[in-house]
């Protein structure tokens, strides 16, 4: 079950006598193995150096582009502008004050266990979508260079990292059902491969043709949520898809995932109250399908309807035969039915870009034709031939990109165009010359009709395997080799034959690249804020310089604090100050001596603050309830930072170092309830 529990349940040994065989076989081959000896990094150590440090500069950050295959490497005060600019516009974003993370999680078990006891999910899947270790998402732009038209002013795609949070295992859920949904709209559009078959054949009829392509603008957040889920229930209702779970169900699942899209950027917590958000698993199946019954409603209200019109999620491509006066009458009235969706469109007698093509019209012969399109900011970084990786990747890879182009051109005059500069890419990233003119010359053997035929992909999908993960070095090259060499063995026993005639594939992870080093959903630390105008970075923290700052006053510097409770006295550390983050604080009273222990991964100003504002609204907090009391107030509490670590606060392994350290402390200085104000564990 995809989304079951994984099972860790391994069969009793003598179980099936052959099946052991086979297991004593390969361990007995696999200790005979001849170890490749293979270098532990291809970086020198001045090159692990540098990459260190760039990794740990606050002053940059580096994103892939939006679109090809470019490095972008920005000003990190240029980066958050944007970010903010983004995420100040109320009608998609509202800032919170707290994490509602926990209580996200309360209600979804809540309602998943509704649906298990009504038969609607069974208890793996229950198990399954259960979310645990969850934490808001991460929010950040890939860079749009392709439409940066001022120097410092680069326009970003937003993107929310779900990995991890409350709602990423429903959603996943969500969209293994509704993805069905989409194929079943006349202009879908699957790929570059699936628009050539549709379109390439077509012969436009009319004296006044245009080439017109279109989109939306910012579909993903300008989806209306209510709309978005009616939308999806029209479509079920529509096309009645056989599922074991009812659509009432899905759907309330899908509000869930709509309503509580949280995330975090900057240390602050943001929630988007517009339309989904790219990077949610549904998000792609429920904006294509949103935008699928729309269109189908947009369109019949129209004047003037388009020869052909096909579209690849918000990518719309259109063969118009009106001209140019109805052509805009008609993106005006598409423009004019809708309060948040918005198209734009560009148009030509002679040639239009669509996806990764360039469809061109000759007027005479009447024909459409296609020919490879790039963006001009692709920088065609392929993979480097030094890099570690399988062999058959290495040689493989140029093919794909062969084929590639084989399927797209139409005209052979293109394709040893392109295929020429293609070979001269590889050769730059340092691919022999053999092995990739090889590939060109066996791509260019091969029939284009074929090529673009889908039955090859249809019957690849039905073929079983049994797929072993490991990963990649390369001595596991030759473990392939031995469970392929040892799995006849295993037609010796009634029980294991039905698998012995099914090929065993193994797949190489790869290892950690230059990619998963340098780019990082969340913000580098130390963090640039546009509000803190009074602080300078420092290595690991930043020093306040405000003149008159009131939490740094209040802050007490001397290097020991005592127990309020047994009097001991300890040491630490001095000159932290309202910046200071990752961190264990204490809160002493000034009449009563009761002291509290807290944690904070963010700026102590943003902790204590939470805790001033509890205090003002006689919140039923542990700190508010103590200094509610008679005779207290904020004025008697006494604040001072006992521990820093100096390790990335955004690192998950330090929040299980701060709380360990919390705990040690509550215990060491006896704070807990009533001998102080930290409440009982």
């Amino acid at each position: 079950m995809k989304f079951g529990q994984k099972s860790n349940w391994t069969p009793k040994f003598g179980t099936d006598p052959t099946l052991e065989s086979f297991i004593r076989a390969v361990k007995s081959e696999f200790r005979n193995l001849k170890v490749i000896p293979f270098k532990r990094s291809n970086l020198s150590k001045d090159e692990r150096e540098a990459l260190f440090r760039l990794r740990n500069n606050p002053n940059i950050i580096i994103k892939k582009a939006d679109k090809g295959s470019a490095v972008v490497i920005q000003n990190t005060p240029d980066y958050i502008k944007e970010a903010h600019r983004q995420l100040s516009d109320s009608k998609f974003y509202k800032k919170l004050d707290a994490d509602p993370t926990s209580k996200q999680c309360r209600d979804i078990t809540l309602l998943l266990s509704k649906m298990y006891g009504r038969k609607e999910i069974t208890e793996k899947i229950l198990t399954g979508l259960i979310p645990t270790d969850a934490e808001p998402g991460r929010f950040y732009l890939l860079p749009k260079i392709h439409k940066c038209l001022v120097p410092g002013k680069v326009p970003g795609r937003p993107i929310i990292s779900g990995n991890g949070t409350s709602t990423e295992r429903i959603s996943a859920f969500i969209d293994e059902h509704i993805k069905e949904l989409v194929p079943y709209y006349p202009s879908y559009v699957k790929d570059t491969t699936h628009f050539i078959q549709k379109v390439e054949n077509f012969t436009p009829k009319g004296s006044d043709i245009l080439l017109v392509t279109m989109d939306v603008t910012s579909l993903y957040t300008n989806i209306p949520n209510r709309q978005g889920i009616l939308h999806v229930a029209r479509a079920i209702r529509k096309h009645k898809p056989q599922w074991s779970i009812s659509p009432t169900y899905l759907l309330k699942l899908l509000e869930f995932v709509l309503q509580n899209n949280v995330f975090t950027f900057n240390d602050e917590i943001y929630h988007q109250i517009s339309g989904t958000a790219m990077g949610s698993p549904v998000a792609c199946s429920f904006s294509t399908i949103f935008l699928g019954e729309l269109e189908e409603i947009l369109l019949k209200q129209t004047s003037g309807r388009s020869d052909l019109y096909v579209r690849y999620i918000d990518d719309i491509f259109m063969i118009w035969p009106h001209g140019e006066a109805r052509l805009e009458r008609f993106i005006k009235e598409m423009n004019s039915m809708h309060d948040t969706i918005k198209f734009t469109a560009e148009y030509s007698r002679e040639r239009v870009s669509f996806l990764d093509t360039w469809v061109n019209f000759n007027q005479i012969s009447n024909k459409l034709h296609f020919d490879l399109y790039n963006k001009p900011t692709d920088s065609h970084s392929y993979l480097l031939y030094t890099s570690c990786h399988p062999s058959h990747i290495k040689t493989k890879g140029p093919f794909s990109q062969f084929l590639r182009l084989k399927r797209i051109c139409s005209l052979e005059t293109d394709y040893e165009r392109h295929s020429q500069n293609l070979l001269n890419s590889y050769l730059k990233r340092g691919y022999p010359h053999k092995v990739v003119s090889d590939n060109k010359n066996r791509a260019k053997s091969l029939a284009r009709k074929d090529l673009l035929s889908p039955t090859t992909a249809t019957a690849m999908k039905k073929r079983k395997s049994l797929v072993f993960i490991t990963d990649y070095n390369p001595t596991a090259v030759q473990v392939s080799m031995l469970l392929k060499e040892k799995w006849h063995l295993l037609s010796g026993s009634d029980m294991c034959r039905p698998i012995s005639n099914i090929k065993p594939i193994t797949a190489f992870r790869r290892n950690p690249n230059l990619k998963d080093t340098l780019m990082k959903a969340r913000l580098i630390y130390p963090p640039w804020n546009p509000q803190t105008s009074g602080t300078t970075v420092q290595n690991l923290f930043e020093t306040c310089i405000k003149k008159d700052c009131d939490i740094c006053n209040k802050l007490y510097q001397n290097t020991h604090f005592f127990s309020g409770k047994t009097g001991k006295k300890y040491s630490c550390r001095s000159g932290y100050n309202c910046l200071s983050r990752n961190i264990v604080y204490l809160l002493t009273c000034s009449l009563c001596k009761k002291q509290y222990i807290g944690e904070s991964k963010r700026a102590f100003s943003k902790r204590f603050k939470e805790h001033y504002a509890d205090i003002r609204h006689n919140r039923p907090k542990p700190v508010a309830l103590h200094f509610n009391l008679d005779g207290h107030s904020c004025r008697n509490v006494m604040i001072k930072i006992i521990e820093l670590f100096k390790t990335d606060p955004n690192n998950g392994k330090n929040d299980a170092l701060r709380k360990a350290n919390e705990f040690k402390w509550i215990h060491t200085l006896r704070t807990f309830a009533p001998d102080g104000i930290n409440n009982k564990m």
